[in-house]
Parts: structure tokens; C-alpha cells; sequence
């Protein structure tokens, strides 16, 4: 029994370490797009296998490394104190989103659909920090696209915020997929399915 939850601690562990590194880099300053739409998957996942505070610790790890891929250019631009509460920042709005997040989808009475908290919760984090800061939120997840026309074009009908939602509902899909199986998660599957395909078919046909 002791063997059994050690290795399932250390699974968790190694899922938080592996989808921190692929945030950082999936939403660097570089990123690698692709990456962006499965790259919380592993974080989320190892949170929803977890208990409570296990699963707020791996989130804070799993936040730190993806924080620190910001690091060398906040150094540039203030002095190392400044830098390092820049991360710090970071680190905390993904902790929160993902903390928040997991709360709803590991409900014991959670629906399928509380696999929406995630993106909701990221365009509400995201839209918030656009209104609130002088570089209208340089730090958006939707930037991990720019590299990447066929994506960024849903843009001129939603906003930033469609892009969001749909870049965030794909690993939250898959990861309580995984968690929960494939069956009762059918709808918001399809769901994540429609959008990804709606979104890049109109990128590609209006470029």
C-alpha cells in the first residue's frame, strides 16, 4: 500500500516537473506553439490524481518553472529584486488559475462540463490583467500563437479572449479525460474538437 501511493506520489511529481518545463517553453518569450495546447495537460492531470495540498504544491512547482522562462529578460529590465517579484507574479497567476481550476474539476459531484473552469477562468484572468496593465497584458497565453497565422486569425471575430478559451479547453479537456476516461467526457471532448477545427479552418481560409 505505502509502495503503491510513494509511486503514485512520484508519478505526480514527474508530471508537475515535465508540464512546468513544457510551459516554459510553450508561452516563453520563444515559443514553441504547437506545445501551447497540451502543455498544461501533464500539470493538471498530476493535480487531479492528487489530494488537496499535494495538488497545490505540484501546482506551485509546475508555476515556478514555467515562470522562470521569464526570468533573463525581467534581469534586463529592473534591478534583480524587481526581477525576481516579476516572477513571483507570474508563478502566482498560474498557480491560481490552476488552483482554482482543479478545486472545480476534482469535485466529487463535478460535472463533466466543470472542465470549463479552466479556460473561463484564464480569459478572465487574461482580460482582467489587459484592462489593468500599461502593456494590455504583455504576458497573455494567446501570444504563444503569434507564431502561428492559422490560429491568430480567430482573433478578428473573438478577440483575444476566443483564442484563450480554446488554447486553455484543449489539455483541461485531455487531462480529466485521462483522469476520469474518455466516455463521460464525450461532450466537452466534442466541444474542444469543434472549436480547434473551427479555429484553424477560419484562419486558413481567410488567409
Amino acid at each position: 500500500m505505502s509502495e503503491n501511493m510513494n509511486k503514485n506520489v512520484m508519478t505526480n511529481l514527474a508530471l508537475a516537473v515535465a508540464g512546468g518545463l513544457a510551459l516554459r517553453f510553450a508561452f516563453s518569450l520563444h515559443p514553441v506553439w504547437w506545445l501551447a495546447w497540451l502543455a498544461p495537460a501533464p500539470v493538471l492531470v498530476a493535480m487531479l490524481r492528487s489530494s488537496r495540498w499535494q495538488a497545490l504544491g505540484l501546482a506551485a512547482l509546475a508555476s515556478l518553472i514555467a515562470a522562470s522562462s521569464r526570468y533573463h529578460y525581467a534581469a534586463l529590465l529592473m534591478p534583480m529584486p524587481g526581477a525576481l517579484v516579476m516572477i513571483l507574479l507570474l508563478a502566482f497567476l498560474w498557480f491560481a488559475v490552476l488552483a482554482l481550476a482543479r478545486r472545480a474539476m476534482a469535485a466529487p459531484d463535478a460535472s463533466p462540463w466543470s472542465v470549463l473552469a479552466y479556460p473561463l477562468l484564464w480569459c478572465a484572468a487574461d482580460t482582467l490583467l489587459a484592462h489593468l496593465t500599461p502593456d494590455t497584458n504583455f504576458d497573455s497565453i494567446a501570444y504563444s500563437q503569434a507564431g502561428f497565422p492559422p490560429a491568430v486569425q480567430i482573433l478578428s471575430l473573438t478577440g483575444v479572449a476566443g483564442l484563450v478559451f480554446v488554447l486553455s479547453l484543449v489539455p483541461a479537456v485531455l487531462a480529466l479525460a485521462i483522469v476520469r476516461g474518455w466516455r463521460p467526457l464525450r461532450g466537452p471532448l466534442m466541444l474542444a474538437a469543434a472549436l480547434t477545427l473551427a479555429t484553424f479552418t477560419f484562419g486558413v481560409v481567410r488567409l
